[in-house]
């Protein structure tokens, strides 16, 4: 279940986020004191009204979106975009009029969470891509060392295998060892 962080300190404003979050069942919590970003874990969003005060806190929206760390919801009755521009097309970002809560809140929430987690399951893909990638060039060099000292293909594929498992390392691991031991110079 997806948590929000809640900054606000105009209550009737807060009531209304609040009532809007519960209504989709999204669990929150709501800080009126300024916060680190050490005290968003275990936070999915941050939801910001602009009665909330915190030095330079468009430069603390900044990082959190520019860096992909966690949406940000901005609410405020007098949107000035200035501050925000260098994020506005940002998917983790959203500017909301103050007045459009009841309208737009729960929406956008719902959007940036399922952006957020969409995104990360693609960096994570992308991430273990590349490791497949490393990976298969690291056997590809090792087997071609060993085949150069006289095994066959098979053999070399079946000699890393064996030393992953006897060793309990990973196979990049077995490629490193047997490249170390053989001292094989590289390319």
């Amino acid at each position: 279940m997806a948590r929000v962080l809640v900054c606000g300190e105009d209550q009737l404003t807060v009531l209304r986020i609040g009532r809007e979050l519960a209504a989709r069942n999204i669990a929150f919590e709501l800080r009126k004191a300024q916060v680190k970003k050490d005290d968003l874990i275990g936070f999915d969003l941050l939801v910001i009204h602009s009665s909330w005060k915190m030095p330079n806190l468009s430069g603390f929206i900044g990082n959190l979106v520019l860096s992909h760390d966690r949406p940000v919801v901005y609410l405020s009755a007098q949107i000035g975009i200035g501050p925000f521009r260098p994020f506005l097309d940002d998917p983790y970002f959203a500017l909301i009029d103050d007045q459009r809560i009841d309208a737009e809140l729960g929406v956008a929430v719902t959007l940036l969470l399922k952006t957020a987690a969409a995104l990360r399951e693609t960096a994570d893909k992308a991430k273990k891509a590349a490791q497949r990638a490393d990976l298969r060039r690291e056997m590809d060099l090792c087997k071609k060392r060993l085949t150069d000292r006289g095994m066959t293909e098979p053999e070399a594929h079946a000699l890393i295998l064996k030393t992953a498992m006897d060793r309990q390392i990973s196979k990049y691991d077995a490629c490193a060892l047997l490249l170390g031991e053989n001292n094989v110079e590289s390319d």
